[in-house]
């Protein structure tokens, strides 16, 4: 894990050794670096008078970021700058070249446009009898076993021959448990270091080239002497190498068999900046391969807060953060959880979002709380019941991302009636049934609601696709199965629904409803927190009934830069458009006098990325 130690190497994200040991005629090195910082280590180092001739600053193409020229020897003090100052590892990436960096940040901002990232993935919970047998296997006494193996190496450093053994020791215990399945591998990726990582590959079935991924690095560093010091790494990081042990024995116990491909991987040299993850990634990435998911297990052994477990939020997927914290709340709910960020590059899953797939790191602790003990001789303590935590909830994201081989995906297509109740809904707990209700123009009202019975039904409602649990127009989750949306405004076409199981239900019945008056109703609609990227689009449709009076259309509000368009009957462009206010910011409004009834299409461009913003759509 990297982390907060004066002396870290870890927070140059793709940085190798040769970098932190310059040739004499090297000079200086550039870095990319969060702008805000740069600009204070650039006051800090004027007022102490030790700016160099060969400093540099300039801005990238990210507004948070920042590239900055300094000499290789000012990058312990940068670093101990960032320390202090910020309470972080690092927190910039060093490059060999002001072209590298530049690269970097092209690769970043296309990540953070969404422009990379892997193909979306349901996240469902619907495989409870699976998980709850993988549940059962997770012992804590093996937890400690597999950390005690772990610190018998005088350190773990990917340089020196220990770190090598370690490698092969994990290899040589994954391939054990593993051996009575014939159809998982266990393996090595080779690195251009002398550490190898470690890979174990448990084949699917029906969707075999999905792949889902848990990891931890099997690395350890003592930073006051890097290559003979004494580095046990208790719990950075056997203990994560403890919980994907577990995993991988659950799984083989079990005899379980996924329709997704599951990968357990070990990763080499990540104390010395991310590179075994990093070259992983970066070929997967190369051969186009469909990670749907990656989960990082790095400090799972030290129950450093009175929250759990920690969903660090930067350079990770919200959505699934979100789904991990369901899967807590579905397998483990007397485990508390939380959120923090941990700052730029702090372990292998940055990796993984930089290749644009999606990733997360449950945490042991807030980074405030974080273990003073690690890259020390002093990393020596572990606290198994507090990582079977962590092996708990990688088997629940396994099982439930994974799926079970030979399992029938149904596909419900039940289609709802004007009005009509679907009565006698069942389903299992996190059980999920999917209806549709086709709706007309000029149609007004619209209301679902699912009601009697027994159980905790929950409702989900989205306009032209299928909802999930993190992605709907409206949700109504009481600890009922007596649910309502009414939709404040109605699109013509098809609404999908989403019935979830919270519990087992029985008996439950579902309506959709709405009205077709003919049309005249007044038009009120508001969307909150919209958000646009840079050259990009965000659009809204709005059916018009005939006999108004007049239209308006408003932003306002939130950062950033966005620009209004108004068309009437497609889709906006930058040459097609009623109306374009094209002002600075995002104060701008469209109106229009006796509206032609139908669809209007209203869409936001991003001069600049604007976020927060509010559409408001009234009509009389």
């Amino acid at each position: 894990m990297t982390t907060r130690l004066t002396q870290c190497l870890v927070g140059f994200a793709t940085l190798s050794l040769s970098q932190l040991s310059y040739a004499a005629q090297d000079e200086t090195i550039w870095v990319t670096i969060d702008a805000l910082a740069a600009e204070h280590f650039q006051q800090d180092t004027l007022s102490k008078r030790k700016l160099n001739s060969n400093f540099a600053m300039q801005k990238s193409a990210l507004n948070q970021v920042n590239f900055m020229r300094v000499n290789k020897q000012d990058i312990a003090g940068l670093s101990e700058f960032m320390h202090d100052n910020y309470h972080r590892c690092g927190g910039f990436v060093a490059h060999d070249s002001l072209a590298d960096a530049e690269l970097y940040t092209q690769q970043l901002n296309a990540v953070s446009q969404g422009t990379m990232n892997a193909s979306l993935v349901n996240y469902s919970i619907d495989n409870a009898a699976t998980v709850n047998a993988l549940l059962s296997s997770i012992d804590s006494s093996e937890l400690s076993d597999t950390v005690n193996s772990m610190m018998n190496f005088h350190n773990r450093y990917y340089a020196v021959q220990s770190g090598v053994d370690a490698a092969d020791w994990l290899k040589s215990h994954w391939q054990q448990i593993a051996s009575s399945r014939s159809d998982i591998t266990v393996e090595y990726f080779n690195h251009s270091f002398s550490q190898s990582s470690v890979i174990v590959t448990i084949p699917g079935a029906e969707k075999a080239d999905e792949i889902v991924i848990i990891g931890g690095h099997l690395d350890s560093i003592n930073q006051s002497n890097p290559n003979n010091g004494r580095a046990p790494g208790a719990d950075d990081n056997a203990s994560g190498i403890a919980v994907l042990t577990q995993t991988l024995k659950a799984i083989v116990e079990n005899n379980y068999q996924p329709q997704r491909t599951i990968q357990i991987m070990g990763f080499a040299a990540e104390e010395v900046g991310l590179r075994g993850s990093k070259d992983i990634a970066q070929s997967y990435k190369t051969q186009g391969k469909n990670v749907v998911g990656m989960v990082q297990f790095d400090m799972t052994g030290n129950n450093g807060s009175s929250t759990d477990i920690v969903m660090m939020t930067d350079y990770t997927n919200s959505s699934q953060n979100q789904y991990l914290s369901q899967l807590l709340d579905a397998y483990q709910p007397s485990v508390s959880y939380g959120f923090d960020q941990c700052g730029y590059g702090c372990s292998d899953h940055a990796s993984w979002y930089q290749q644009g797939f999606a990733a997360s790191m449950p945490f042991e602790s807030t980074m405030s709380d974080i273990n003073p003990l690690i890259h020390t001789s002093n990393d020596a303590q572990f606290d198994a019941a507090h990582a079977s935590k962590f092996a708990k909830l990688a088997v629940s994201y396994v099982a439930e991302m994974a799926k079970n081989a030979g399992d029938v995906v149904t596909e419900p297509t039940n289609q709802l009636e004007n009005g009509v109740a679907k009565t006698g809904l069942a389903g299992a707990a996190k059980e999920q049934l999917f209806f549709t209700l086709e709706v007309p123009a000029m149609s007004s009202n619209l209301e679902f609601v699912t009601e009697g019975g027994s159980g905790d039904a929950d409702l989900y409602v989205k306009f032209g696709s299928k909802p999930t649990l993190q992605d709907f127009d409206c949700k109504s989750t009481t600890s009922t199965s007596n649910e309502s949306c009414v939709m404040s405004s109605v699109q013509t076409g098809t609404y999908h629904v989403m019935v979830e199981a919270w519990n087992e239900i029985s008996n439950v019945s579902l309506t959709g409803s709405y009205s077709t008056s003919g049309g005249g109703e007044n038009v009120d609609r508001t969307e909150t927190n919209v958000s646009v990227a840079t050259g990009s689009w965000q659009r809204f449709t709005q059916q018009i009934p005939a006999g108004l009076g007049n239209l308006t259309v408003t932003i306002t509000g939130g950062s950033g830069d966005a620009d209004l368009y108004v068309n009437y009957g497609s889709a906006s462009t930058s040459s097609n458009y009623l109306c374009r206010p094209y002002k600075n910011g995002n104060e701008e409004s469209c109106q229009f006098d006796n509206p032609q009834s139908g669809t209007w299409y209203i869409d936001l461009q991003g001069y600049r990325a604007a976020s927060g913003v509010t559409l408001t759509i009234q009509g009389q």
